[in-house]
This record gives structure tokens, C-alpha cells and sequence, in this order.
């Protein structure tokens, strides 16, 4: 009998704006995660590089285009 008492006077305001907050930080990490995966189909047609992560400006490397790569923000 005590305890129904206690949860009707309970002020649940406080207890709703933590679950808004919950559920948008829920709702935010789904949208970024799906904005990632986008952005990996997106350059899923870009054929790799034999040099992903050289950068060598004496190396002499064909123009993008000619090599097949996509133009970026294309």
C-alpha cells in the first residue's frame, strides 16, 4: 500500500526527459552509422589503389580518370 502511494506522488517529468534523451541518443547513433555505411556504397565502384596510403610525389601515377578512379564528390 505504501509503495502505490510513493509512485503516485512521484514526479515522472524528470524520468521522461531521460528517456527523450535516451531514445534521441539512440536515434543519432543509428543515423551515423547509417550514414557510414552509405558512404562505403557509395565508393564501393572506386577500384583500390596499389598505394592506399603512399604519398610520393615523386612517383609518377596516370591522372584519376585514366586510371579508373572516381572523381571525388562525384
Amino acid at each position: 500500500m505504501c509503495a502505490s502511494r510513493r509512485l503516485r506522488n512521484l514526479n515522472w517529468q524528470p524520468l521522461r526527459l531521460f528517456d527523450l534523451g535516451v531514445f534521441l541518443a539512440v536515434v543519432g547513433a543509428v543515423m551515423l552509422s547509417l550514414e557510414s555505411f552509405s558512404r562505403l556504397a557509395r565508393r564501393a565502384h572506386v577500384a583500390d589503389t596499389e598505394h592506399p596510403m603512399d604519398i610520393d610525389p615523386s612517383r609518377d601515377d596516370p591522372p584519376a580518370e585514366k586510371a579508373g578512379y572516381a572523381k571525388e564528390g562525384v
